[in-house]
């Protein structure tokens, strides 16, 4: 009697197959930018990737490549590239964006010939630089290309509608806080606010979140502590500890939150989710906290990544009442120790491996002689000491609206990176409030 085989799990590639394949894809491409498409060697390099692809596909039962929130992604995983292949992801990245494709999709029944005829069309020379993804499209058909699905990237137009519907929340909340803490003379609410807003937002970024998820999580993490409206000033700004009874009122805070935010109905598309940050944001991981709950066993992901970063910036930021802040790597090291009990172990890595050695939102000195803002922390493990910079001050030290630019990218010249971080700054020396600068890119 035969033995029957076992068929692998499904659950995603493996990964060294996966690079393996994205190799050979990047290969066929650059290759075929230099020699004729019927040149030996490029239809060498076209066999080697059917090759890997029908070994994904035997085992997956499609391969899907695609390109979201500045990572490649296949079967829904990540790719994790190191320094050896940081190379592989910039050129696919780079001709995903130019022929304006989200992603690739390839079928079981996919045969060598048709493959051979997709690539023919990705290779033309005369592909437009606008509406390259219509003309692929127009000659896929041509072709009676069936298994292979390509997919457009997001018309622009649609992100920027509800971008700017978020940007309104994001300023009407400012300016609904800003009005009573004024009053009140305490901004440390409003700063606190868009600070987990951005550092939210990048949490989000690292773990793979859609545009859509992102803008609900902002406007979420923005609104978490609008129930402290309702917190009497002394209470909030007592330099000393609190009583018990004190203590009461400021959980209450969680409560007046999520009320607040369910009787907004003049605001649109306020998404259910920042109702549930607002009430669930301060309980822990094993569920104690406040408030309590008796039967729910979890809080919903929006609410775990708000409870994390909302007590880093906490602990690191300046009040009245706490004799001194924290430094990242303490504060750091503190939430370590509570990882799993008070956070979710795995955000807390993601998180742990996002601030890296410049957190979003530090004020950096570039070699270039530039000041920048950290926008965002590089993906990739073998860069994290290479983010996105929002330049703010050009090399004469004049302040300047710049570009967000990538620490990785190389000079061709010289074969060396265009800038590196030379040290960090302090923003308060400098009359800098770096939030501003997030504020300003959205609006």
């Amino acid at each position: 009697m035969a033995t029957e085989k076992k068929k692998p799990e499904r659950g995603g590639p493996v990964q060294r197959d996966v690079l393996h394949l994205l190799f050979r894809y990047h290969a066929v491409l650059k290759i075929g930018k230099v020699y004729d498409f019927h040149n030996q060697i490029v239809q060498d390099q076209i066999k080697q990737l059917y090759s890997a692809l029908r070994e994904i596909l035997e085992r997956e039962g499609e391969v899907v490549l695609r390109a979201r929130l500045n990572a490649i992604y296949a079967n829904g995983v990540r790719v994790k590239f190191d320094y050896s292949s940081y190379h592989v992801y910039k050129f696919l990245w780079a001709d995903f964006q130019a022929k304006e494709i989200a992603a690739i999709s390839f079928s079981p029944e996919l045969s060598e010939d048709e493959l051979q005829r997709f690539l023919r069309i990705l290779l033309r020379k005369n592909l437009p630089s606008k509406g390259a993804y219509e003309k692929i499209m127009e000659d896929i058909d041509a072709e009676s290309i069936d298994h292979i699905l390509v997919e457009k990237i997001a018309p622009v137009e649609l992100n920027v509608s509800r971008e700017k519907s978020a940007v309104r929340m994001y300023f009407s909340g400012i300016y609904l806080l800003k009005d009573v803490f004024e009053k009140q003379k305490d901004d440390y609410t409003l700063n606190h606010s868009i600070n987990v807003c951005i550092l939210a937002i990048a949490l989000g970024r690292r773990l793979g979140l859609t545009r859509e998820e992102l803008i609900d999580l902002g406007i979420s993490a923005f609104l978490h502590d609008l129930g402290k409206l309702d917190i009497p000033k002394e209470i909030l700004e007592k330099p000393s500890e609190l009583t018990d009874e004190e203590r009461a009122v400021v959980e209450t805070h969680v409560q007046h939150g999520a009320e607040k935010l369910v009787d907004l109905k003049s605001v649109r598309h306020l998404p259910l989710r920042a109702v549930q940050v607002a009430l669930e944001h301060h309980l822990k991981a094993d569920m104690s906290g406040y408030p309590r709950y008796v039967r729910k066993k979890t809080t919903n992901l929006f609410s775990q990544i708000v409870k994390i970063v909302d007590y880093f910036d906490a602990i690191t930021t300046k009040r009245v009442y706490r004799p001194r802040t924290l430094t990242r790597e303490e504060a750091l090291n503190e939430m370590r120790e509570k990882s799993g009990e008070e956070f979710s172990s795995i955000l807390l890595r993601a998180f742990v491996s996002m601030i890296g050695a410049y957190p979003v939102g530090s004020l950096v000195a570039l070699d270039s002689g530039e000041i920048g803002v950290v926008f965002e922390a590089n993906p990739h493990p073998a860069f994290h000491l290479r983010p996105r910079i929002k330049i703010i001050a050009d090399s004469s030290g004049q302040m300047v609206d710049g570009d967000v630019v990538d620490l990785a990218d190389i000079d061709a010249e010289t074969g060396k990176f265009k800038r590196t971080i030379i040290k960090c700054l302090d923003p308060e020396k400098y009359g800098i409030r770096v939030a501003d600068y997030f504020l300003a890119r959205a609006s």
